[in-house]
């Protein structure tokens, strides 16, 4: 990045809201990070990729927080091994989302956790969801990263609408569901050490 483009980047970063974000959707060569998380709309994933762009904008109270940014989308050129239309010819398009930065869980790098420590945590990423209506249902460790002192959670394909009555539930059957997955990890970091971990979560 040249150092006007750090400039603009800087001035940009401190405009008021309403000008921010204009500034953002006519230059957002000044407005979006130098480093972003592109992911593609495949050929056959229109359904999947719409579902994830309409979770995201009921989201946008806990972008930044609880989930990823989404900056907005753009259509793609891709080469042969990455078509840039669907099958009626109809250009495929990409999310733009903040890099959350972090380690997922998954990372043998991170420190170990006891329920005690994780469960407020988890609990805060997973309610604030649902208090959205929200439920996430691609629960993998992968998914889930720490950032600083609290969990963002990922890839939201198949993240659903929630009966709020049964909310209450649905968060603590989540819970259940990743601390089954990382009470597995740990298992199998004592059994075969941080260097052969990754191959089961590959």
């Amino acid at each position: 990045m040249s150092a006007f483009d750090k400039l603009m980047h800087s001035i940009v970063a401190r405009l008021p809201l309403g000008l921010h974000h204009w500034t953002c959707a006519h230059f957002p060569r000044w407005a979006l990070p130098p480093s972003l998380i592109i992911k593609c709309e495949g050929r056959h994933t229109r359904t999947v990729f719409e579902q994830e762009a309409r979770m995201y904008e009921i989201m946008k109270p806990i972008q930044g927080s609880v989930v990823p940014v989404l900056f907005g989308q753009a259509s793609f050129q891709a080469g042969a091994m990455l078509p840039s239309t669907d099958a009626h010819g109809t250009p495929l398009r990409a999310l733009l989302l903040s890099d959350v930065g972090g380690l997922p869980f998954s990372s043998p790098k991170l420190p170990r956790f006891t329920y005690e420590e994780l469960a407020p945590r988890l609990e805060h990423a997973l309610q604030a969801m649902h208090r959205l209506g929200l439920g996430h249902d691609d629960i993998r460790l992968d998914n889930y990263h720490l950032v600083g002192d609290r969990i963002v959670i990922l890839d939201h394909e198949f993240t659903h609408t929630s009966d709020p009555d049964w909310a209450e539930g649905e968060v603590e059957r989540s819970m259940g569901m990743f601390w089954q997955q990382y009470s597995t990890f740990l298992q199998l970091l004592r059994m075969y050490g941080e260097e052969n971990v990754d191959k089961f979560f590959q």
